[in-house]
């Protein structure tokens, strides 16, 4: 297991004139980030907090004489949370690693050991709301296959988690209700207002979804003009947008405005099938890829399509 405790926690502190670490914040007398190593640290064998360097020495204070490993994130081409997966994951020894952020003290252990039961032969389980939305920060993977991709997407330069969930060959989307039963289990710590007022949604989901793509040998090393003649016509879109990524920051842009064509498709795609928070983030991706290039006029036709999505969920832009 991977306890993601590495964020700057932007929004907590928004308002202060005094940033505060978030996860130290206390609640019922305990810092945040105790209560959910307290529910893992008993539940799974190996269990990794990933952290900051600046953090380090305040959270083994914490951990005291408890058997959890503290791996300090170190640059690889990418940050965020996507960083300390790939970071963390070098470590792991057992077949399945289940991640989950360090603001989330209400989740109930029994719900983390049915996402680890229920990722049976699939490759990435994610909780799936009747919204469309997905939760990139909470998931079950293969240990093998987190490893491996958490890695070559930073070595590319890709920016968040959910490409671990779209680049996967086998990715089940999983109703909530399978998974959880209290909504305050999914109450992620954002802002003060968060501690006195828990914004409580209804646990219901939609029904179950299979993602099956085609995943080709990934190498950091590989030629990546080899990888996007393999991946055409093929239906991994993501990962044939990265690579054409990959060729357009060398500094070819048409191969940028191609990358960002194929995130179009690939959020087109995922809106059919009601994935809308999938659909927003690959729209995002389109207009993120465009900025610096001579396309960069494009970039807000994408980013529109997808800010139109999280209107009409009544949302704000996310983790990614």
């Amino acid at each position: 297991m991977i306890v993601l405790a590495g964020g700057k926690g932007s929004r907590f502190n928004s308002s202060s004139k005094n940033p505060v670490d978030k996860l130290m914040v206390r609640i019922n007398n305990k810092p945040m980030i105790f209560w959910v190593l307290e529910k893992v640290s008993g539940l799974f064998e190996e269990v990794i907090l990933s952290t900051s360097s600046a953090r380090a020495k305040a959270y083994r204070e914490l951990i005291g004489s408890r058997d959890i490993k503290i791996v300090i994130d170190k640059p690889i081409g990418c940050d965020g949370p996507l960083l300390g997966i790939a970071s963390s994951s070098r470590y792991l020894e057992g077949e399945v690693t289940l991640i989950i952020p360090g603001d989330m003290p209400f989740i109930n252990p029994e719900s983390l050991v049915r996402m680890v039961f229920l990722l049976g032969e699939h490759d990435v389980l994610v909780p799936l709301w009747r919204n469309g939305l997905t939760e990139n920060l909470l998931f079950s993977a293969k240990s093998s296959y987190l490893r491996e991709i958490s890695y070559y997407l930073c070595s590319k330069g890709y920016w968040g988690p959910s490409g671990i969930i779209r680049a996967s060959s086998d990715s089940y989307l999983v109703s909530l209700e399978k998974i959880f039963q209290d909504p305050i289990e999914l109450v992620n710590i954002n802002t003060y207002e968060d501690l006195a007022n828990p914004r409580l949604r209804e646990i219901q989901g939609e029904g179950d979804i299979v993602l099956k793509r085609y995943l080709p040998a990934i190498s950091d090393s590989g030629d990546v003009r080899d990888l996007t003649r393999e991946l055409e016509n093929r239906d991994n879109l993501f990962l044939l947008a990265l690579a054409y990524y990959s060729l357009g920051v060398r500094g070819n842009d048409d191969a940028l405005l191609r990358s960002a064509e194929i995130f179009g498709i690939e959020g087109e795609f995922y809106l059919e099938r009601g994935i809308h928070g999938l659909a927003s983030l690959a729209y995002k991706d389109a207009g993120i890829v465009l900025e610096n290039s001579k396309y960069a006029s494009i970039s807000e036709k994408y980013y529109e399509k997808s800010r139109s999505i999280l209107r009409v969920l009544n949302l704000t832009p996310g983790k990614h």
